[in-house]
């Protein structure tokens, strides 16, 4: 989708990223798995149609797709802060709720590394990007009544089963809960290093005017911090593209 294409969101255990091209041959060798693709609903592609799945996915409005890193293995090089080594899963939103505009269908697949976190975490990511960068109210989840670990999942993060489909055998979950979890927002191509923290808040100045405030922290010692109208925030991307050390520097 292209509004997470430079989307980063950095979690305590994982590290949510756009499906790039870079991420498809593991990814695909993860779908070849018999077990996975039932429990997911898939169709085996080959490589090549993986690649023109990924190209389709980057480009549909509907379809919101991060790929799950393992945060401990990201940001140790800095022309690969983000690699193929650290995948584990992935988290998907499909904006095609019929008749619900501000829903949306969410589903989470880790395949590697499991029983440590990473698929609560994504999710919990996820749906706090929904409300906050899609204004979604909403989320759906549809699972196999046979994955007892995904209802588990769901139910953990306060969704509610509200329906099952016996034509599917899949059980319909759903949850307008306000999901509150610490994370940093990041730009996939510029964000300096995972000690680069976003902070935002909003106050009311004594004229009764909403004034909003913003306090980057790049690392242990430098930050910017900036209190303005709401309309007029500056562009975090381009903090995220400055040099940490220059704040340091008092540049």
């Amino acid at each position: 989708m292209r509004l997470n294409e430079d989307t980063v969101l950095v979690g305590r255990r994982c590290v949510l990223v756009p499906y790039k091209e870079k991420y498809v041959k593991r990814y695909h060798a993860w779908m070849q798995d018999d077990d996975l693709l039932a429990l997911t609903a898939s169709e085996r592609l080959t490589l090549d149609e993986e690649v023109e799945n990924q190209k389709s996915w980057r480009d549909d409005a509907k379809k919101l797709t991060f790929i799950v890193l393992d945060r401990a293995q990201c940001f140790k090089n800095g022309d690969d802060r983000f690699p193929t080594n650290a995948m584990v899963g992935d988290v998907n939103a499909f904006l095609t709720v019929p008749d619900e505009p501000l829903a949306a269908e969410v589903d989470v697949m880790v395949p590697e590394r499991r029983r440590r976190g990473f698929g609560g975490e994504a999710v919990r990511l996820l749906l706090r990007y929904g409300r906050e960068a899609l204004h979604l109210e909403t989320f759906v989840a549809k699972i196999a009544s046979e994955n007892a670990a995904s209802l588990k999942l769901f139910a953990s993060l306060g969704f509610e089963r509200t329906n099952y489909v016996e034509a599917f055998d899949e059980v319909e979950l759903r949850s307008t809960s306000i999901i509150k979890i610490p994370w940093t927002v990041q730009s996939f191509d510029m964000a300096p290093s995972p000690g680069f923290e976003e902070r935002r808040f909003s106050v009311r100045d004594e004229d009764d005017a909403n004034v909003s405030g913003l306090v980057v922290r790049f690392g242990a010692k430098s930050a910017f911090a900036w209190v303005g109208p709401a309309d007029n925030a500056p562009a975090l991307g381009a903090l995220a593209g400055a040099a940490p050390r220059a704040f340091a520097q008092g540049g």
